[in-house]
């Protein structure tokens, strides 16, 4: 396989690290912590205020033309924002915990919807309030992985919890199941949240994690440069290989070839053919910044990338398959 890389264009404004794109190829979303920015093209349209967003996998519904991230729904014609409110009580009601235990004290650090937006898998996370004073004691997990049916803004279940220091996590949702990964990695059913595959072998910290375009794959980026794909039948690795000599911190698959672009903080955008076991590095781009994210256009034609300078480069990428 033979891919060619081209940096064709910068966009300084407009910023963000996770990328949705809306099926006719030409309306797409940047967004970043509070903030999502409408695209037409390369014309920005449009920045949108969504407090309480900091992460997570952004997407935008074909038929609806709804941009989902985290909680938030935006209407990516008129820009009108809607918090789908989760109700902080909620996440203490269920468990027997310390009456002390104050909800405020606990915040959504990742949130990833399906892409029908009646599923959210939320990363929480428990910092003790100051308001509970010295002798206040508080005796549930330290963070946790939730799953709330959006339409009737339920809870469905607890999916992980910590006992001990929180743990920083981040997740994927396909059309049928959530996934959340930190050290370990576990997938679920969306609807019924039953636990399809696990593996709970201590790996270096994942960066980030994305389903490939038929839910097949699962790849996720590592801390210590190295990227992994599983079989989402049953988790298992199909490979694991040293991407980058520094931290990996964004995988995307390309939307029709056997292709996944990897980028990391020593400023290498890199494409690797995923055929025939091996992974083979096919093509590679030096930028100047580190790259903090990476989202295909739905055509397959261009790459966004995200930099540590709050740019979004816009690369090329043709392929020719040899017979």
């Amino acid at each position: 396989m033979v891919v060619q890389l081209t940096q064709v264009d910068t966009l300084d404004k407009g910023y963000g690290a996770q990328f949705a794109f809306a099926s006719d190829g030409t309306t797409w979303a940047a967004a970043s912590p509070g903030t999502a920015h409408l695209w037409d093209g390369d014309v920005l349209r449009q920045t949108v205020s969504i407090p309480g967003y900091r992460q997570g996998p952004a997407v935008i519904d074909a038929d609806t033309k709804t941009l989902r991230l985290g909680s938030w729904e935006i209407d990516v014609t008129s820009g009108d924002a809607t918090e789908q409110t989760i109700d902080p009580q909620l996440l203490v009601a269920h468990l027997d915990w310390s009456l002390s235990a104050d909800p405020r004290s606990f915040g959504a650090h990742a949130l990833a919807p399906t892409p029908n937006g009646k599923r959210l898998i939320m990363a929480t996370t428990f910092t003790p309030s100051r308001l509970l004073g010295d002798t206040a004691e508080y005796e549930g997990p330290r963070g946790q992985v939730l799953l709330f049916d959006v339409t009737r803004r339920a809870l469905i279940a607890v999916l992980e919890e910590d006992t001990g220091p929180s743990t920083t996590r981040v997740l994927a949702a396909d059309a049928t199941r959530v996934a959340a990964a930190a050290e370990g990695i576990r997938l679920w059913d969306a609807t019924t949240a039953k636990l399809l595959a696990e593996d709970a072998t201590d790996m270096p910290m994942r960066t980030d994690l994305r389903f490939d375009r038929d839910g097949s794959l699962l790849a996720s980026s590592r801390v210590d440069g190295s990227v992994e794909v599983r079989a989402t039948s049953d988790l298992s690795i199909v490979s694991v290989w040293d991407a980058h000599p520094s931290a990996a911190r964004a995988v995307a698959f390309h939307p029709s070839r056997p292709l996944l672009a990897t980028g990391g903080e020593d400023q290498q955008l890199k494409v690797w053919a995923l055929e025939g076991g091996s992974p083979e590095l096919v093509a590679w781009h030096f930028l100047d910044d580190g790259i903090t994210g990476l989202g295909f256009h739905p055509f397959g034609e261009h790459l966004l990338v995200a930099t540590d300078d709050d740019e979004i480069v816009v690369v090329n990428i043709s392929t020719n398959i040899s017979a």
